[in-house]
């Protein structure tokens, strides 16, 4: 190539020999195909290949708990240690995950709690089926709020255990007597007495109510009869049979026109 102060007696050979130089240092950006691309080939200056694009490759996949696995070659397998994230499940039936701030850990849920376990609708039912109740509690709180019913008719409360029906054994203080165990549809019952007013209030607590043999149930309620006369009344007695994971609740004859079942889990 001419220098300024050269005197060009041969321009075309000139560059000719000029851009032959320049070729020869980048002949390695020369070539490849569609879809290549250009990686050095060593640490030498201007020494270039093309190759294959290799977006996405994983050679080697290194983890820390609580993942587990990885691996350099083959199927890379990745796993979490749930020890490492929740507490051991062993033994802890029953708890509550809690935490410090820090690290997570099982906790015992305190004597007298309650833990809502359903809720069911009773409007437009002439029949109330709850199952599948869990086991894992020591007394069962049940609550009928604001009830009604199409006419005032006797109520009738069944209760299961796997599929078995079981029998109430009851006796009742009460203000008018409305409540009493005894049969309805065929079954044996707790009987009480409903109303049309979407205001009658019904408790039943199970004490102990998974129990093979028996458990011991109290009952409350208050409803407003057909002339508006608010009546209450109490009582007590036994569940036998086997426990209980399924009621049964339906009016003698016609449909709820209100109320709310609620399930309460008891410690």
């Amino acid at each position: 190539m001419p220098t300024p102060t050269d005197l060009v007696t041969d321009l075309p050979a000139d560059f000719e020999v000029f851009g032959q130089a320049v070729d020869s240092s980048l002949a390695d950006l020369k070539g490849g195909t569609t879809g290549q691309i250009l990686s050095k080939n060593s640490n030498t200056d201007l020494d270039f290949v093309w190759t294959a694009a290799t977006t996405g490759d994983i050679t080697g996949v290194s983890v820390t708990s609580p993942i587990t696995g990885g691996g350099t070659s083959g199927t890379v397998t990745i796993g979490i240690d749930s020890t490492a994230v929740v507490p051991s499940q062993t033994g802890n039936s029953g708890k509550y995950l809690t935490t410090d701030g820090t690290s997570s850990s099982w906790g015992t849920v305190a004597s007298g709690s309650m833990t809502l376990l359903s809720t069911t609708s009773l409007s437009g039912s002439s029949y109330v089926t709850i199952s599948g109740i869990s086991q894992a509690y020591t007394d069962l709180k049940i609550v009928m709020h604001g009830e009604g019913n199409s006419s005032n008719v006797q109520h009738y409360m069944t209760a299961w255990k796997s599929g078995t029906q079981t029998n109430f054994n009851l006796s009742w203080a009460n203000d008018t007597a409305v409540v009493s165990s005894g049969s309805g549809n065929g079954y044996p019952t707790m009987t009480f007495r409903g109303s049309s007013a979407a205001s009658n209030t019904f408790v039943w607590d199970l004490i102990r109510y998974t129990n093979a043999n028996s458990c011991t149930v109290f009952s409350s309620g208050y409803l407003v009869d057909s002339g508006g006369t608010p009546q209450k009344f109490g009582g007590g007695g036994a569940l036998t049979g086997g426990g209980v994971d399924q009621l049964q609740i339906y009016p003698n004859s016609g449909t709820f026109n209100a109320g709310t079942i609620y399930i309460y889990g008891v410690n």
